[in-house]
């Protein structure tokens, strides 16, 4: 399937994948995300996380947690395939496509 280009650059389709809490699609070593071309994450508390790319490596560097801040919104273009939550109870990841 070929990818479908934006001009000027943009994302085309936003699908929520956690929110407030909740695994809106889940994800783990069986169940991948569907294709993205990156991630919308909005955080209205503290937030810890853990993003996964496509080989199933770790996409932070060292291997740590993701630590967003309290009221902060970050677009992270990077191809996700599974994630894990630590905490964050006021907080959203959406894919972009």
């Amino acid at each position: 399937m070929p990818i479908k280009t934006s001009n000027p650059a943009s994302y085309d389709k936003i699908f929520e994948i956690y929110k407030n809490g909740s695994a809106v699609l889940s994800s783990g070593t069986t169940t991948s995300l569907p294709n993205n071309r990156g991630v919308l994450i909005v955080a209205g508390a503290q937030f810890t996380f853990r993003l996964y790319n496509l080989e199933h490596t770790t996409a932070a560097p060292s291997y740590a947690d993701l630590i967003i801040p309290i009221n902060t919104t970050i677009i992270l273009p990077i191809q996700v395939k599974y994630y894990t939550v630590t905490t964050g109870s006021s907080c959203s990841i959406y894919g972009l496509v």
